[in-house]
């Protein structure tokens, strides 16, 4: 007589020893924290470590000489901010201003010797007259008594230009000058920063800084006519 089967149900119980147990714990615990460090390293990396460098901004000109219109001369200068570095940044002030130079028909004859660490001879034309064309300071968000809600934030290698429109009377001057000066900071700007907007002996707006603080650039340029 054949051998009668029994089928299920069955109970089947998997013991395992405890260092089967540890070994899976330890498992689980290293991939969470392999995780979670992946994720830290990410938000640290790409988040909290360039927020925490310093701000770098650069500057550069274009100028437009633009066209006559009868007895005016036009011409336009584009001022580019530029985020260079990898923390957000805030302009928080800006000053701008242009003259207008009349050269001299007779060159200057200035030897300045002072050896062995500097030798020149300047023999250009001199400038003879200056006159003061166009100039502006505003004061923005970041900057104490500045105007709320005036930011221009820059993210990394972003840019912003700010256009400027001169006009004058055809053939008065040889060359114009255009000084600028920027302050700016991180965003959000840590605190606010103590400028303010001050007129020079030549009718020129500067800023003057009360307190330390923000970084500054302060370029000037001459473009012949």
């Amino acid at each position: 007589m054949d051998d009668q089967i029994t089928r299920g149900p069955y109970n089947v119980r998997i013991i395992e020893d405890r260092w089967s147990t540890v070994r899976h714990i330890v498992e689980a615990v290293a991939i969470v924290a392999a995780g979670v460090w992946a994720f830290y390293t990410f938000v640290y990396t790409e988040r909290i470590k360039p927020q925490l460098e310093t701000p770098t901004a650069q500057f550069s000109v274009t100028f437009d000489r633009g066209h006559a219109r009868g007895p005016i001369d036009e011409a336009t200068f584009t001022i580019t901010a530029t985020n260079a570095g990898r923390a957000d940044i805030d302009i928080i002030v800006e000053a701008f201003s242009v003259f207008g130079e009349k050269l001299g028909t007779t060159p200057q004859k200035k030897i300045r010797d002072t050896p062995p660490y500097a030798l020149e001879d300047d023999r250009t034309l001199p400038v003879t007259k200056t006159v003061l064309l166009y100039t502006s300071g505003f004061l923005r968000t970041g900057a104490r008594n500045g105007r709320a809600g005036r930011h221009v934030v820059l993210r990394p290698t972003e840019h912003f230009d700010f256009r400027l429109p001169i006009s004058w009377p055809r053939g008065r001057f040889d060359d114009l000058t255009l000084e600028y000066r920027f302050g700016y900071d991180r965003f959000p700007t840590p605190r606010k920063i103590d400028v303010r907007l001050v007129r020079r002996a030549d009718g020129s707006i500067d800023i003057k800084r009360n307190s330390p603080g923000g970084f500054f650039a302060d370029v000037g340029s001459t473009y012949f006519l």
